[in-house]
């Protein structure tokens, strides 16, 4: 059986040298690693080495480099390159390399330990105030939870972006992959997708980090789903000022009901809810509407150009499909190279 650690000490292309086993996730694994010029380090990063196995999976993997090298901003964590590995005993992964973080929000918790209103308040702080930005980009990150919130350079940021989306409006049609079910948005069990689904998320990561509960809870994943549709979330009386009206204005059922990322932003910084859009709170960059968003390209590429396509002829209505940047199973590579390991 193949040892992901086993791979300490392996140097990709020149230019990242692995010394370091972080962790594993959906598609591959998470290494500490020095980065390379001429030989000499200049840096450490953290590298993600991905073995897409479907084309769903490879899908998402090519959104996050895309999403991770055209986002920008201080509350996201840092771009700092991808390439497919051309020689070496990974030949054939897909690597995206990102700033270094210190831990998530998920180790802290996990720890056991309770979060102070002031350090909810600061998470919550960065959070709404990415959140605020990407919106105004038009781009959903679709899965805020405390594993994709990250601790770097003394703030929260997030990161994981393989489900940015971009949108156009408040809700959009959008069927694929959908997130994690405990910090899911009632709408997105009807294939809904927009702002509204972060800000939810907000909430409920907000509420966990104040008391430990989560807005809904089950046994198993389809009681989680009838409870999503049924009931209302569960949310704790009482949250110290200002949290109680933050959680509850982000935990409406409603979408369209629901605060926008820059109202949160407002009252955690001391602006009215009315008056907390991004224009009044210093920072953020709101886009015209009829401006093209960052993420247009990036939707266009994965999804095909739907309006272009719905007023084609028949003929011309074929979906393109998103180009990988290589199939290959880094995997079974492996296996083969190391067998019985």
């Amino acid at each position: 059986m193949f040892n992901p650690k086993g791979l300490v000490g392996e140097v990709l292309d020149r230019r990242y040298r692995l010394v370091g086993f972080l962790g594993e996730g959906s598609f591959g694994w998470v290494y500490l690693a020095e980065e390379l010029v001429a030989g000499k380090m200049i840096g450490t990063c953290a590298v993600k080495l991905l073995r897409p196995r479907t084309q769903e999976q490879g899908r998402l993997v090519l959104n996050e480099f895309i999403a991770a090298a055209r986002l920008s901003h201080p509350g996201l964590l840092r771009f700092r390159g991808a390439f497919d590995v051309q020689q070496g005993v990974c030949a054939g992964a897909l690597c995206l390399a990102m700033e270094l973080a210190e831990g998530t929000l998920q180790d802290r918790l996990r720890a056991g330990r309770r979060q102070a209103p002031e350090e909810v308040l600061a998470v919550a702080r960065d959070l709404a105030e990415v959140l605020a930005w990407m919106h105004g980009q038009r781009a959903v990150h679709r899965d805020l939870k405390p594993a994709n919130v990250f601790r770097a350079e003394d703030r929260w940021k997030l990161g994981d972006l393989g489900l940015v989306r971009a949108v156009e409006g408040s809700l959009v049609n959008a069927s694929e992959s959908r997130g994690t079910l405990l910090y899911m948005a009632p709408e997105v069990l009807d294939d809904l997708v927009g702002p509204s689904v972060d800000v939810w998320a907000l909430g409920v990561v907000l509420q966990e980090c104040l008391t430990g509960v989560l807005a809904y809870t089950a046994s198993n994943e389809k009681t989680l789903v009838k409870a999503l549709v049924a009931r209302a979330p569960t949310i704790v009386p009482n949250l110290p000022p200002p949290f109680d009206a933050v959680v509850r204005g982000c935990l409406v059922k409603d979408p369209r009901a629901r605060w926008t990322a820059a109202q949160v932003l407002g009252v955690l910084s001391g602006v009215s809810p009315a008056a907390g859009r991004p224009s009044v709170v210093s920072g953020l960059r709101p886009q015209s509407t009829s401006t093209p968003g960052l993420l247009e390209d990036l939707d266009r590429l994965l999804n095909g150009d739907r309006d272009a396509a719905s007023k084609a002829p028949p003929a011309a209505q074929t979906r393109p499909k998103p180009p990988l940047a290589l199939q290959a199973d880094l995997q079974a590579f492996l296996d083969q190279r190391y067998p019985g390991r």
